[in-house]
């Protein structure tokens, strides 16, 4: 407890920039990060090989060497940290990540687009380690002291923390903006806690019924279908969704064990989300993966503006985590996609695109 306490004095400091006015969260996608890293690249390209090889301590030596060498430098102390964090997190050390994308929030002189991707990482950090109070203040704080209303993932993820603590009500309504514009999330995520802020609420039937619609969608996942079959006997008896039961029923989505059927594949993106791309720039294999002969890919979120360019990625996964990162972030930076089209107007949509990185067999 000591540590959190800890991490939100230093983001209540971080966060206490005279004459600071909020502003819409989604500004902060379309703003630049610090200044890029080429002063440390190699540097940093070469912590990700060793962390990659599971080198954890190898890696992060390097990095705090760098540290200590550009203490004046805060762009440079940001990428740093990110890539600090970053390896806690490889390594299932939640608190310790904390720690340091604390660190990175209270950076002098950080640009704001820069302070809203460390305590976004530092809310998620304590959401993976299971401490959901700590993630709660640390969003509750940024929607307060730094930008409001929150959008894309610190929104989902304050929906998802509040569930966990039993706050449904707030649950509720955190996640509603992201019912009407998901902005980098993956629709099926968004239906999926809907789905189950629903149940929690014990609404029977609008529980039933976004049963019933992630069905047809083919987005039931394990944890849906153990989230819903714990519920069943309860909504059985309230017979308030006895018509849409027997169609779940009668369609295999209810077993004869009176348990929900998934539907979902792991991990799957939802193909309800599809982004066309129209141009795009390979990315460029970083040198020391290359060296290395180390193949991977990245799973990106992306948000796509009216005018088809990309206004807003994020890394959704990455395997080996990290390494391949940054080259897929640039590359799809510049791609040029198909707009989504509404009533003959186009708007901005999001999806997810997956980029590879082989390397050819000899």
């Amino acid at each position: 407890m000591k540590g959190s306490l800890l991490a939100l004095t230093a983001l209540a400091l971080a966060y206490a920039t005279p004459g600071h006015a909020l502003k819409s969260c989604k500004t902060y996608y379309r703003e630049p990060l610090p200044d890029h890293r080429h002063r440390v690249d190699s540097i940093i390209d070469a912590a990700a090989v060793d962390f990659a090889k599971r080198d954890f301590d190898a890696g992060r030596h390097r990095l705090d060497k760098a540290l200590e060498k550009h203490a004046d430098s805060t762009a440079i102390q940001f990428w740093l940290n990110d890539a600090i964090g970053a390896s806690f997190l490889m390594e299932g050390r939640f608190a310790d990540a904390a720690s340091v994308f604390s660190r990175s929030a209270a950076l002098p002189g950080l640009n704001f687009r820069g302070r809203f991707e460390a305590v976004r990482k530092l809310a998620a950090a304590h959401s993976r380690g299971s401490n959901h109070p700590a993630a709660i203040a640390v969003l509750e704080q940024m929607r307060t002291e730094l930008c409001a209303p929150l959008a894309g993932q610190p929104a989902h993820l304050l929906a998802v923390t509040y569930l966990h603590e039993k706050r449904i009500q707030e649950a509720e309504e955190a996640l509603a903006p992201l019912l009407a514009d998901a902005h980098g999330v993956r629709g099926s995520d968004v239906r999926s806690l809907d789905f189950r802020i629903q149940c929690a609420h014990g609404r029977a039937r609008p529980c039933v019924e976004r049963f019933v619609t992630l069905q047809g969608l083919r987005e039931v996942t394990e944890v849906d279908a153990g989230w819903f079959s714990r519920l069943l006997p309860a909504i059985d008896r309230s017979n308030y969704a006895d018509d849409l039961l027997t169609e779940a029923r009668s369609k295999g989505w209810i077993d004869s064990a009176n348990q929900a059927v998934p539907n979902a594949p792991p991990q799957s993106a939802s193909t309800q989300d599809s982004l066309i791309p129209l141009l795009r720039k390979a990315p460029q294999y970083p040198r020391p993966a290359l060296q290395a002969r180390i193949s991977g890919s990245v799973l990106l979120s992306v948000v796509v503006g009216p005018d088809g360019n990309v206004a807003w990625v994020s890394v959704l996964d990455s395997n080996p985590p990290g390494l391949f990162d940054e080259a897929a972030l640039e590359a799809i930076s510049t791609w040029k996609f198909k707009p989504k089209v509404v009533d003959g107007v186009p708007v901005e949509s999001s999806g997810i695109q997956k980029i590879d990185f082989q390397i050819e067999r000899d």
